[in-house]
C-alpha cells in the first residue's frame, strides 16, 4: 500500500549519508484512524525535531470530538493519540517524548506522553492561545490574540510574559511563536487585524527584551538551520527568506517555494519541518478542500438536501424571512461571504478582495444588511448594492446576534479574553460587556421577542449552554445542558431552544414568565453533520426542520474523498539551500 512503502521510505532514508541526501517526496494517506481533520484557527500539524513523528488534528471515535493523531516513522498505522481528548494544535518537547496540545474549552496548554496516557495541564491563559513553541530550555513560548507572548515551563507552572501590544501601532496580537533556542531568540507575528491580512514577522530577543519588526509580511514563521525563515504569505504560498540569526536581520529577498497549502484566517498555516530539514504540508484545506453541502434536515432525521453547489462552507446564518442564507466560504487565503437564495437556487458574492477576510456573517432583522466580520466589524446591502461601511472599528469584535430592533449587535469579544459584549450600532465605537468572567462565552443567540441570551460557556471546564435575561444579564442565569452544549438557537415559533449536544440535536421548551423556566430537555435527531467553534445551523420560519452542513467525514468513519493528504519531503533543505542562496 501508499503507506507501506511511505514508511519504508521514511525509515530507509536515515541515518543521512556524509554526501547530500537525495530529496524524497511521498504522501501519508490518513485513515479512519488518524482523518486529518483541521480547522483555520490552529496550526493543525506538527513534525517532531528528529524527523521520527508527525501528530497532527484528528477526531475521536465519534467523528465529533477533536483527538490528536500520531504516525510514528517505523509503525505503518496511524494511531489516535490517547489522553489528547479535546486536544488541537500540536506541537512537541524537543526530545520528542512529550506531545503539547491546546484545549479551547479550558484556554489550556496540556501534554502528552507520545506513547499516550493522562494529560498533564501546565497552563491556563486569559486569552485565546493562538501557537505555542518548546525550547531546548524546557520553556514553551506560546502566542495570544488579545495580548503579548508569555512562557511557561515545560512542566508547567504560572506563566510569564515576554511580549506587550503597541496600543499606539494598534497592535491586536503577538502569534504564533517559534523558538530559536541556540541563540534565545523567538520569531513571531504581529497582526494589527484580520491575522492573514496584516500579520508581520517580529522576532524577540529573550537577552534584551527587544522586540525588531523584520520588514516582512507573513504568518507561522519557521527557522531552518540552513539561515532561512520559511514562513506563510496571504495568498496561501510557502516562502523562504534568508536570516542572519546572529544580527538578527533579514539578508535576502522571499522567495515562494510551494503553492496552495493550508492557511487559516487566524494565520494559522499547515506546514511543519524538523530539525533534520523534513518538511510536511498540506494542501489547500482550510482553503476550499473541505467540500460541504447544505440539507434540511426534519425532527424526525430525514433529510432534503439542497441543490447549492458544495463548498468549503462554514459559519452561516438565515435570513428572517427564511428565504436566503448569508454563509462565509473558506478559500487559501482567508474567506469571503456569499449569499444564497434557496427559492431561486442561486449564489452570489456579497465580499470581494477589496473586503478583506470576511467572516461570521449575520442578518440585520430587517433583512437589508449583512454584518460580518473582516478587520473590523463591518455591513454591506444584502443586494450586493453599494460599499461595505464600517459598522464598529473594533478590530476582535465578531457578530454574534442582532436585536429584534436592530438597534444592538452582540458580539465576541476576544479583546477581553472571549467573552461577549454588545454595541450600540447608533452610538459609535465602544462596546459594553455584558459577561467578562475568566472563561469563553460563544455563539450567542437572542430569543425572538429580544427577552433572553442564550450562549455557551466553558466555565465547568467543557461547553455547556446558559440563558440569562437580556439586556440584564446579571437578573438571572440557568445552566440548560448538562451534558455538554453547543450552538444554541431559539425556535422562532416560540418557547423553544435547540442546542447541539454531544451526540443529537437537543430540544428544550420553556415558559415564558418573569423568570425563566425550563422545561425536560429532549433529544431532536442523531446529529451527523458538521461540528466546530463556530455556530452552524439554523432553525426554519415554521421551527420543523433545521438548516446544517454535512461533515467533512462520511458516516463510516472515513476521509470524503476531498480532504487532504499530508506531504512529506525528505531532506527538504537540499532543495531550499539551492532554490534561495543565503548570502
Amino acid at each position: 500500500t501508499t503507506l507501506t512503502v511511505a514508511a519504508a521510505m521514511w525509515v530507509a532514508t536515515r541515518p543521512a549519508p556524509p554526501t547530500p541526501a537525495p530529496v524524497n517526496r511521498f504522501v501519508v494517506n490518513t485513515n479512519a484512524q488518524g482523518i486529518f481533520s483541521p480547522i483555520g484557527l490552529t496550526q493543525n500539524l506538527h513534525v517532531s525535531r528528529d524527523g521520527q513523528q508527525i501528530v497532527y488534528q484528528s477526531v475521536a471515535d465519534d467523528l465529533t470530538t477533536p483527538q490528536l493523531a500520531i504516525r510514528h516513522a517505523d509503525q505503518i498505522e496511524v494511531v489516535r493519540l490517547r489522553g489528547s481528548e479535546r486536544g488541537r494544535a500540536p506541537f512537541m518537547s524537543p526530545d520528542g517524548d512529550w506531545v503539547g496540545f491546546l484545549d479551547f474549552a479550558r484556554r489550556s496548554i496540556q501534554k502528552v506522553s507520545t506513547f499516550g496516557g493522562p494529560p498533564v495541564m501546565l497552563v491556563q491563559a486569559a486569552n485565546l492561545i493562538s501557537g505555542a513553541s518548546w525550547g531546548e530550555d524546557d520553556q514553551i513560548v506560546f502566542g495570544t490574540t488579545g495580548g503579548g507572548l508569555f512562557r511557561v515551563s515545560g512542566g508547567g507552572g504560572e506563566s510569564e510574559p515576554l511580549t506587550t501590544l503597541d496600543a499606539e501601532e494598534g497592535e491586536v496580537g503577538h502569534m504564533w511563536p517559534f523558538v530559536i533556542s541556540e541563540h534565545d531568540v523567538v520569531l513571531f507575528v504581529i497582526t494589527t487585524g484580520a491575522p492573514l491580512q496584516t500579520g508581520q514577522l517580529a522576532v524577540l530577543d529573550r537577552r534584551t527584551g527587544e522586540t525588531t519588526r523584520l520588514g516582512v509580511a507573513g504568518v507561522s514563521p519557521h527557522y531552518v538551520s540552513t539561515g532561512h525563515i520559511v514562513y506563510a504569505a496571504a495568498d496561501a504560498s510557502l516562502r523562504a527568506v534568508p536570516f542572519d540569526v546572529d544580527s538578527l536581520e533579514v539578508v535576502g529577498s522571499p522567495v515562494p517555494l510551494v503553492e496552495d497549502i493550508s492557511v487559516g484566517g487566524s494565520g494559522s498555516a499547515d506546514f511543519s519541518i524538523s530539525g533534520d530539514g523534513d518538511l510536511v504540508y498540506a494542501i489547500g484545506v482550510a482553503g476550499g478542500g473541505l467540500q460541504r453541502s447544505f440539507v434540511w434536515v426534519d425532527r424526525s432525521g430525514n433529510e432534503e438536501p439542497i441543490p447549492a453547489e458544495s463548498a468549503n462552507y462554514a459559519e452561516f446564518a438565515l435570513s428572517p424571512d427564511g428565504n436566503r442564507v448569508a454563509v462565509h466560504v473558506q478559500e487559501s487565503a482567508g474567506g469571503t461571504v456569499r449569499i444564497y437564495d434557496l427559492e431561486r437556487d442561486t449564489s452570489t458574492r456579497l465580499t470581494f478582495e477589496e473586503d478583506g477576510v470576511a467572516r461570521w456573517p449575520i442578518w440585520t432583522p430587517d433583512g437589508e444588511r449583512v454584518a460580518f466580520w473582516g478587520s473590523e466589524v463591518n455591513w454591506k446591502a444584502s443586494n450586493g448594492t453599494g460599499a461595505t461601511e464600517v459598522l464598529n472599528q473594533g478590530t476582535q469584535q465578531l457578530p454574534q446576534a442582532f436585536s429584534p430592533d436592530g438597534s444592538e449587535l452582540v458580539v465576541l469579544d476576544l479583546s477581553n479574553g472571549g467573552n461577549l459584549s454588545v454595541i450600540d450600532v447608533a452610538g459609535g465605537d465602544s462596546a459594553t460587556v455584558l459577561l467578562g468572567e475568566d472563561y469563553t462565552e460563544r455563539n450567542a443567540s437572542l430569543s425572538p421577542d429580544g427577552k433572553w441570551l442564550a450562549y455557551q460557556s466553558d466555565e465547568t471546564g467543557e461547553f455547556q449552554v446558559y440563558v440569562r435575561p437580556f439586556p440584564n444579564v446579571q437578573e438571572g442565569r440557568w445552566q440548560v445542558s448538562s451534558d455538554g452544549g453547543v450552538w444554541p438557537v431559539w425556535n422562532p415559533m416560540g418557547a423553544e431552544l435547540f442546542y447541539v449536544g454531544p451526540t443529537h440535536l437537543m430540544a428544550l421548551p420553556f415558559v415564558e414568565e418573569e423568570a425563566f423556566s425550563p422545561g425536560p430537555v429532549g433529544e431532536v435527531f442523531a446529529w451527523n453533520y458538521a461540528t466546530g467553534l463556530t455556530r452552524q445551523i439554523a432553525v426554519d420560519l415554521d421551527g420543523e426542520r433545521f438548516l446544517a452542513l454535512t461533515a467533512p467525514i462520511n458516516r463510516s468513519g472515513e476521509n470524503s474523498p476531498d480532504l487532504a493528504s499530508l506531504t512529506v519531503v525528505l531532506n527538504w533543505s537540499e532543495e531550499l539551500r539551492d532554490r534561495v542562496p543565503v548570502p
